[in-house]
């Protein structure tokens, strides 16, 4: 489904522009988006998840976002709203970011989450799997970056 939206993370109105942009999936639990223009995916993670059964096709939806991305593509994660998910659901985090590296990404900048401890979750979970992102405190300063 290709939509124009005005911003691509629906809860920020910092960008004005009207872009295509491909709604890969929408949840409760995430959004993946793809911009063809920019070759860019869009990736947030909402709230808390109590297990990997309130997210049973997140994998396949990654791999549905990544078939339509060219090599050399970007990657924009705002987990600002990401509430501390239980250990049992790193290795899902870990599965992701080495998927996305594998598939081809030049880099990614992430939103880091307010919530301090999922902050450190993601941060552990970034280094076990040497995914290339970098951390920001705001959508517009990481995509000022990725641009």
């Amino acid at each position: 489904m290709h939509v124009l939206v005005q911003s691509h993370m629906s809860q920020t109105n910092q960008h004005t522009t009207l872009k295509p942009i491909t709604v890969v999936a929408k949840t409760d639990c995430y959004e993946l988006l793809f911009n063809a223009e920019t070759n860019r995916i869009y990736f947030t993670i909402l709230g808390f998840w109590k297990n990997g059964d309130v997210v049973p096709d997140l994998l396949s939806d990654l791999n549905k976002a990544l078939a339509i991305t060219q090599k050399g593509f970007t990657l924009l994660a705002d987990l600002s709203a990401m509430v501390t998910h239980p250990q049992q659901l790193n290795s899902l985090h870990i599965q992701l970011q080495k998927n996305i590296s594998d598939a081809g990404l030049s880099c990614g900048a992430y939103v880091e989450p307010t919530d301090k401890i999922a902050n450190f979750q993601i941060e552990q979970t970034i280094k076990t799997s040497q995914i290339n992102l970098k951390r920001f405190g705001s959508l517009h300063e990481a995509e000022e970056w990725l641009n």
